[in-house]
């Protein structure tokens, strides 16, 4: 089911399209986007990076303090200090930005990259013990972006003789582990404590280091943060540290994957480099991305860069593989208000992938589950605005080992002999979390607004907005009964709507994606639109172009 919501309504109706100017609309947004005050208008539109210090996110100064002379006690003492990351985008570039800037005064620290199936997720008892395997003298692990949940693997490196900061950004669990320092936040990415951390390192030392702002900026757009507050002045500072950085791996993927950083945003993030920085870390070793982006070797950055791109276009095609195949489990229709899908053939380091394309698909939170052969399965888990999908987890923690995660998206580790009454359990626990109206796609618009009264004015407006991601969609409009001057079909099969829409005499060009198997329409029919507003540049020739999401 699907419908739109309008949030916009004009007091008179019948004169809705009248005295809309740019100053009244930006008016809108800005009032749309729960923006009522001078004050917080400006620090929304004119954010600053001074702001991303762990004091204001919440960390206490005595913890602040602890961590610092922990990692000061460990250098002197000449021991060895890990930076133990995780193999995703945030993870590894947390890992990054804390061991470059440890690293410019201790050559004695190492980052580690757990393996995906090995060890697992986060610090563990198994990834203690192959650290120590290779660096005996460990005095000092550093988790980041993982950490809060890990209390046996803690109280493990405690008994080692080695103490722990955790900083992390997951969601607390009832009890914390015995850590020395922790260092947590929900407000920002797991490379955004990173940063706020190594600010911190880098003051006591009286140097200016701040040059890990593009790595937080793919962290967070990776890790689906909402673009408010702290999130948006780290994203909208690091594009533009991105589009300048000489970081020799994240050039090399520019040019790898054909991007323009001068007309880089968040949608190359996020569906670009993104994916290939992952790639690594589920098929293969994220270390290799962790070297990428850390290199100064440009020969070296070009082969990671190569090597990225040909194992990410492997998970495409294992990813599209696998979701076909959890997709013909309902074929027939049957879907409970959750979906779950487990089989020994779907590879770890897609079943977050999987479970994502079935959430869009069919609109309910959906599990995928690894089937292990050794009685240890894993799954991750994919949510629906307005359903906290570790807390239905959560719900049902008597049959799974492990779980954390995000309020939208979560891990968990499950006896493989306990997948059966997992679900059965999850079924009827979904009924009390999940409502109809939760499986109902909204899609939001910001107001009506015509298609003769776009102009290139509006469009600058609307890009104060910007960077558009999590929590601070794109502005969205709705135009009704433009006419279809000229359809075209494009893309493989004809995927793809290309449009010349007229409204009062004002043409302009549209396109809706994936749209082409099911549109049915011709030339002189009207149709309502659901739209945001772009700027197509080619050859040096710029024009305003419609991007459809949404048509009736």
């Amino acid at each position: 089911m699907k419908r739109w919501d309008i949030l916009h309504s004009p007091d008179n109706k019948k004169n809705s399209s009248l005295n809309l100017d740019v100053q009244t609309i930006i008016a809108i947004l800005l009032k749309n986007r729960g923006l009522d005050t001078k004050e917080v208008i400006e620090q929304f539109l004119h954010p600053h990076i001074s702001d991303i210090t762990l004091k204001k996110l919440g960390v206490s100064e005595a913890a602040s303090k602890k961590a610092l002379s922990l990692i000061e006690k460990t250098k002197e003492a000449e021991k060895t200090i890990i930076i133990y990351g995780d193999y995703d985008v945030d993870g590894v570039c947390a890992s990054a930005i804390l061991w470059e800037t440890l690293y410019d005064s201790y050559k004695k620290v190492i980052p580690y990259i757990p393996d995906r199936v090995e060890e697992g997720y986060g610090l563990s008892i198994t990834g203690i013990d192959n650290v120590l395997k290779k660096y005996p003298d460990v005095q000092l692990i550093i988790t980041v972006d993982n950490g809060i949940a890990a209390l046996d693997a803690i109280k493990y490196a405690k008994e080692k003789g080695i103490a722990v900061i955790v900083t992390d950004h997951h969601m607390k669990g009832k009890k914390l582990p015995d850590a020395d320092v922790i260092i947590h936040t929900t407000k920002v990415c797991g490379a955004g404590v990173s940063y706020a951390l190594s600010r911190e390192i880098s003051n006591q030392r009286k140097v200016d280091n701040d040059r890990h702002l593009e790595l937080v900026a793919l962290a967070t757009v990776a890790d689906c943060m909402p673009l408010q507050a702290e999130n948006r002045a780290l994203v909208k500072y690091g594009l533009e540290a991105l589009s300048k950085t000489e970081r020799a791996g994240l050039l090399e993927i520019f040019e790898e994957a054909k991007i323009d950083k001068n007309v880089l945003d968040v949608y190359h993030i996020g569906f670009i480099i993104a994916p290939r920085l992952n790639a690594a870390g589920r098929l293969a070793s994220a270390m290799d991305s962790l070297r990428l982006i850390c290199t100064v070797d440009t020969m070296r950055a070009k082969l990671l860069a190569k090597k990225l791109g040909g194992t990410n276009s492997d998970r495409q095609t294992l990813t599209t593989d696998l979701f076909n195949h959890a997709k013909s489990n309902y074929a027939n229709g049957d879907l409970k208000k959750i979906i779950v899908a487990a089989d020994s053939e779907y590879n770890q380091g897609v079943i977050g992938l999987i479970a994502s394309k079935l959430t869009e698909s069919y609109y309910r939170p959906s599990i995928v589950i690894s089937v292990g052969s050794n009685g240890v399965s894993k799954g991750s888990a994919r949510s629906v605005k307005g359903v906290n999908i570790v807390d239905v987890l959560r719900s049902v923690s008597d049959h799974l080992v492990q779980v954390g995660g995000h309020e939208m998206a979560a891990g968990f580790t499950i006896k493989t002999e306990n997948i059966e009454t997992f679900k059965t359990a999850l079924y009827e626990k979904s009924e009390e979390y999940i409502s109809d109206e939760h499986l109902m796609r909204v899609m939001t618009a910001d107001m009506q607004l015509p298609i003769s009264l776009i102009n290139h004015e509006i469009y600058t407006a609307i890009q104060q907005f910007a960077p558009f991601g999590q929590s601070n969609a794109e502005p969205a409009f709705v135009a009704k009964s433009v006419l279809i001057k000229d359809i075209r079909m494009l893309g493989k099969e004809g995927k793809h709507v290309k449009f010349l829409l007229e409204e009062k005499g004002t043409f302009i060009e549209a396109i809706a994606f994936g749209f082409g198997i099911n549109f049915d329409g011709k030339v002189g029919d009207t149709i309502d639109i659901l739209y945001t507003v772009s700027l197509d540049t080619w050859n040096g020739r710029s024009k305003l172009v419609l991007r459809i999401k949404d048509l009736h």
